[in-house]
C-alpha cells in the first residue's frame, strides 16, 4: 500500500485531515486501479481518524483506507471517481460516514469489511458516466473471512442511484457460523435504478437494489426501492455465496415499486429469496413490478397479502388471518420456531 497520506511508526492517533483538494491523474499511472497505490490516506491500526470537507478523486486508489482502526469520522466529503472504492475499513470499530457525495468508481462508495459498529448514513453515492469503469455496488458491508466478524452496522437514510452493481451488497461467506454476520439495519434509504449490469459481465443475472446473504437477524425497513433491474430484494448469492443457512430477516414497511427485469431479460420480482433466509415480511407496498410478490421459499409471512383496514362497514374491526400457511424443508421447521417464539407451528402430516 502506497498511500499519499500515511504512518512512520506501527500506531498512530488523533488524525485530522480537511479541506485538502487531490487529484490522483489516473491516466498517468503506470498501476492499475484498485492495487493501493496513490491511496490518499491509508493507515493501519490507527484511532480517532478524523476526514471531513476534503475533495478526491480520479485516481487509482481508494480515498481513505483503514484497517484495524477504531473511532473514525468520514464526513462531508466529495469524491469524483477514485480508483476502488471511497471509504474502506476493515477490522475497525466505531465508523461513521455521513454527508458525503460520491461518484463511485470501480467498486464501491463506502465499504465495510469484519468491521463492527459502522454507521453510514445521510450520503448521495451514485454512478455517473463520467467515471469509468464502474460495475460495484454503492455501499458494501462484507464478512469475508473465516477469522472474522462483523456486527451492529446501520445503513441510513441514504441516497443510492444507478448502480451497475446493487445499490447495497451485504456479504457474509467463508464461515458457517450464523452470527458471524449480524445485526444489520437498512432503513429510510431511496435507492433507484440500480443493477444496470451490461449483459456481458456474468454478475447481471443477480443484481438488484439490495442483496443480501449470509447475515443473521437483518431488518430491512421503510426503504423506497424504486426501478431498480433484476429485482427489489434479493436473498441470495451475488458474487459470493454463504455456507450457512437458516438466517433471519424481516422486511416491513417498505415501498417497492417499477421493478425491471435485469439488462439479459430475467428476474423483476420485489422480493426473491433462494432458500437460506427465514423472512418476516410484512407491511410493504408494491406496485409496478415484473412481479409484486416473492418468489422462493420460507416466508413467515404472505407478501401478497392484501392490505387489510383497520375497520369495515360501520366500524367493526377487522384484524389479520388466525393462520398462515408457509411451504418450507422439514429440516428448517426448527428455525421457524426459534425466528417466532411467540407463536404456535403446527406441521401437517
Amino acid at each position: 500500500m502506497t498511500p499519499i497520506f500515511g504512518q512512520a511508526k506501527t500506531t498512530i492517533q488523533d488524525i485530522l485531515l480537511e479541506n485538502i483538494t487531490f487529484d490522483g491523474n489516473a491516466a498517468a499511472q503506470t498501476v492499475t486501479w484498485g492495487k493501493g497505490f496513490h491511496n490518499l490516506v491509508g493507515i493501519l491500526r490507527g484511532k480517532n481518524i478524523v476526514i471531513r470537507g476534503c475533495t478526491a478523486g480520479n485516481s487509482q486508489g481508494d480515498i481513505a483506507r483503514l484497517i484495524d482502526c477504531e473511532d473514525i469520522e468520514f464526513y462531508e466529503n466529495t469524491v469524483l471517481g477514485g480508483g476502488h472504492d471511497g471509504l474502506y475499513v476493515e477490522r475497525s470499530t466505531g465508523v461513521e460516514a455521513w454527508k458525503n457525495k460520491i461518484y463511485a468508481r470501480v467498486n464501491s462508495g463506502l465499504r465495510s469489511k469484519g468491521s463492527k459498529g459502522v454507521y453510514f448514513h445521510d450520503n448521495d453515492i451514485q454512478r455517473s458516466p463520467a467515471y469509468n469503469p464502474s460495475t460495484g455496488p454503492l455501499i458494501q458491508v462484507e464478512n469475508s473471512r473465516a477469522n472474522e466478524t462483523t456486527s451492529d452496522v446501520v445503513i441510513e437514510n441514504n441516497y443510492l442511484a444507478y448502480a451497475r452493481g446493487p445499490g447495497i451488497w451485504a456479504a457474509g461467506h467463508s464461515t458457517i457460523a450464523l452470527d458471524a454476520a449480524k445485526d444489520l439495519v437498512i432503513k429510510g434509504n431511496t435507492i433507484v435504478d440500480c443493477g444496470q449490469m451490461p449483459v456481458s459481465i456474468e454478475a447481471v443475472a443477480k443484481v438488484c437494489g439490495i442483496s443480501v446473504d449470509g447475515w443473521d437477524q437483518v431488518r430491512i425497513e421503510n426503504n423506497l426501492i424504486d426501478g431498480n433491474f433484476g429485482g427489489g430484494i434479493h436473498f441470495s448469492p451475488y458474487l459470493t455465496t454463504s455456507a450457512g443457512t437458516g438466517y433471519r430477516a424481516t422486511v416491513k414497511g417498505n415501498t417497492i415499486c417499477n421493478t425491471k427485469k435485469n439488462l439479459k431479460g430475467s428476474g423483476g420480482a420485489a422480493i426473491a429469496n433462494a432458500g437460506k433466509y427465514i423472512l418476516e415480511i410484512d407491511g410493504n407496498r408494491y406496485y409496478g413490478n415484473i412481479s409484486d410478490g416473492l418468489t422462493g421459499t420460507n416466508p413467515l409471512f404472505d407478501p401478497c397479502e392484501p392490505e387489510i383496514p383497520d375497520t369495515v362497514g360501520d366500524g367493526e374491526p377487522v384484524g389479520r388471518s388466525a393462520f398462515v400457511f408457509l411451504s418450507c424443508p422439514a429440516d428448517q421447521i426448527q428455525a421457524v420456531r426459534n425466528a417466532v417464539p411467540e407463536k404456535r407451528i403446527f406441521v401437517r402430516e
